[in-house]
């Protein structure tokens, strides 16, 4: 068996790691800022090299193959929903070649003894394809829509001939043979329906042998007309899924061309252009023929880089359009465009500098003048899901603020029976809450507000926020006055805006949406009020709580600040509290007192289920938060201006770090006594 490193290629340098790299093409916007690319590894194991082969019609499964540091090759599947990389799991070196378009089949060949086999592996299921001789030696190359039709070759008596595999299981093994005159020939590609095949045949002629791009059809092998006279080399590596367009390579003097043949017979052949050298090939072509990529030599024929083919645009560069498009390709340089999805959206790029290889989406829109780009990678997007659910959990402790107001936070625990109004800056928020007596020792307190409020990357539009407690209260007759309380508050049906900042080449993406939600919190607190003088109360206190912050599903807009648009699912947050309280209040005169208060928080069990999809990296289920640490602190003074009646001035607001950030209120309250 020959040793390819991509079908009828030699390997001209170590392949590598596979990355959901997306890149999306926009227009009329400004350019993103240059982003570095992010391969993501194969092995879990680790590995020297990797090679990307074939990507499925909607770029959602990639297959190659991974050496591993011990020298052992692996064929790989990716799956961009899932994110999940899995070793096929087949004995001994293995390649996988190429994956059917709808992504249920990935074939190749393993390294056996006596000879090599062929393979297909299909819902997990690994299958030797049959062979037409004892001891053949066999490779799988390519394979049509569906995976029912599978090509490739085998030795027949001493030399290969192209051949196919059909039928139930496969079992149905062709010998296409070869050119008249040919010696050997190699089958790369299948149209979607299976019915065209390509390849090269080997034939004689002028002072030697040399090789000729070849269509299958019917029965029948039939040669490809070259660029240039007859005795220089040509090769047909792949056909459209349409079977309208045959891209491969054909030699001319001194020179080496990409090209395709198409229309009837595929007797046009067109040559696809240059990138300043000489030489180029192409490897991939999309479903309907309009996008093909490959690889050329720049000016001096010492490098080769990746290109892109449009019959709108020509040939371009994938590292000058990457760059153009904002993308930081410093220390990579991609020298060859390996594989194309049936969209002409995915493309596998290889790096030449660290062996890296990468699968880029690229969709143009209908008039993209000036072209704008976005990158970004599956860690990108798995980090800005875990950022949101952070941002949530992060909203769900900052309103433990407003909580608080409504619930009596800063007044001192033996505070008279009566209804507050109040307003507050620093946010948005007014409300009334009371405190009523019911005797023996038990009071209601509770209250109502409209709440607005901009917390970090989640903004409260508008909520209206009920809260209502039970206090009981030992001893109001000694100096020390034992209570517990319990309660909790509710915004029913608040609306919130999201904003999901994510890694937008070497700047930043943000994308945002709306839905409505609903945050709760319930708690019990137990504590120790002790008249320390008769003009001052000393408050200790323990609570736990449980909070839940609960939104319905939305979509973020596609715009040039938001290239890479997210499905954000219903979802809920779930976070333990515990606090520690204490505060002091202090009356100057009968007509002025202040309180101070100081609470430290901890979060604990943090929980997340928001999931978010994102076209071209998948589905991603945000991470649970970090558990997160508090402070929470108040103070209030008071005049009372007549029997009955106290305006109070207030501060309040919570501290802390990662997702919880720093918010401080401030407002005035107008109490009445009851």
């Amino acid at each position: 068996m020959r040793n390819f490193s991509s079908p009828g290629l030699p390997a001209r340098s170590a392949l590598g790691l596979l990355s959901s790299v997306s890149l999306l093409v926009l227009s009329n916007a400004a350019l993103a800022e240059p982003a570095p690319l992010t391969p993501l590894d194969w092995l879990p194991s680790g590995q020297t090299q990797e090679s990307i082969t074939g990507i499925s019609g909607d770029g959602s499964i990639a297959v190659g193959y991974a050496r591993t540091s011990t020298n052992q090759i692996h064929s790989v599947s990716w799956n961009s929903a899932t994110g999940a990389v899995t070793d096929l799991g087949l004995n001994g070196d293995s390649f996988a070649f190429a994956v059917s378009s709808d992504g249920s089949t990935i074939i190749g060949y393993q390294g056996a003894n006596p000879a090599n086999l062929a393979f297909a592996v299909r819902n997990g299921v690994v299958t030797i394809l049959p062979t037409a001789t004892v001891n053949q030696n066999v490779g799988a190359y390519g394979t049509n829509a569906d995976g029912s039709v599978i090509v490739g070759e085998g030795n027949f008596g001493g030399e290969y001939h192209a051949m196919s595999w059909s039928g139930p299981n496969w079992s149905t093994v062709t010998d296409l043979g070869v050119l008249a005159g040919g010696g050997s020939a190699s089958a790369y590609g299948v149209s979607g329906d299976g019915s065209v095949i390509v390849g090269s045949s080997q034939i004689a002629g002028g002072t030697g042998s040399y090789l000729t791009a070849f269509y299958w059809q019917g029965g029948t092998m039939h040669q490809l007309t070259p660029m240039n006279d007859p005795g220089y080399s040509s090769a047909a590596y792949k056909i459209s899924g349409d079977g309208s367009t045959i891209v491969g390579f054909s030699d001319g003097p001194g020179s080496e061309s990409a090209v395709k043949w198409t229309g009837a017979g595929y007797t046009t052949v067109t040559d696809l252009g240059k990138l300043g050298g000489t030489n180029a090939q192409a490897k991939g072509v999309s479903s309907d023929g309009s996008v093909i990529v490959g690889q050329a030599t720049l000016t001096g024929n010492s490098t080769w880089h990746a290109f892109r083919y449009m019959e709108d645009g020509g040939m371009r560069d994938l590292n000058t359009l990457l760059t153009d498009l904002g993308v930081d390709l410093t220390g990579i340089e991609l020298y060859d465009a390996s594989a194309v999805s049936a969209s002409g959206e995915y493309i596998g790029v290889n790096d030449i500098n660290g062996g890296k290889a990468y699968v880029v989406y690229l969709a143009l829109g209908s008039d993209p003048t000036p072209p704008v780009g976005g990158l970004t990678t599956k860690e990108d997007q798995q980090s800005a899901a875990d950022g949101l659910a952070g941002a949530r959990e992060g909203a769900a402790v900052q309103m433990q603020g407003f909580g608080g107001m409504l619930l009596g936070a800063d007044d001192p625990l033996g505070s008279p029976d009566g209804v507050t109004a109040y307003g507050a800056v620093g946010s948005v928020s007014a409300g009334v809450t009371g405190k009523i007596g019911l005797g023996n020792g038990f009071s209601l307190l509770g209250g109502l507000s409209y709440v607005r409020e901009n917390f970090r990357h989640v903004d409260m539009e508008h909520g209206l926020m009920a809260a209502l407690a039970l206090r009981y209260v030992a001893d109001e007759t000694g100096p020390a006055h034992p209570f517990v309380e319990g309660g909790g508050w509710i915004a029913p049906d608040a609306s919130f805006t999201f904003t999901r900042p994510y890694a937008n080449g070497a700047g930043t993406a943000t994308g945002a949406g709306s839905a409505d939600g609903t945050l709760g919190y319930l708690y019990a607190k137990a504590g120790l009020g002790y008249d320390v003088t008769p003009a001052d109360e000393a408050v200790a206190a323990l609570e736990l709580g449980y909070s839940r912050f609960c939104t319905d599903a939305y979509d973020e807009t596609l715009s040039a600040e938001n290239p890479f648009p997210a499905r954000v699912s219903s979802g809920t947050n779930t976070l333990g509290i515990a606090k520690v309280e204490g505060k002091w209040t202090h009356a100057f005169s009968p007509d002025v007192d202040a309180t101070l208060r100081l609470a430290g928080a901890q979060g604990f069990a943090a929980a997340s289920d928001v999931r978010t999809t994102v076209a071209g990296v998948g589905t991603l289920g945000a991470h649970d938060p970090e558990n997160v640490n508090w402070i929470e602190y108040g103070a209030r003074a008071g005049y009372r201006i007549s029997d009955g009646v106290k305006i109070d001035l207030f501060a309040n607001g919570i501290s802390g770090r990662r997702s919880v950030h720093t918010e401080t209120h401030v407002g005035l309250d107008l109490k009445l006594a009851l």
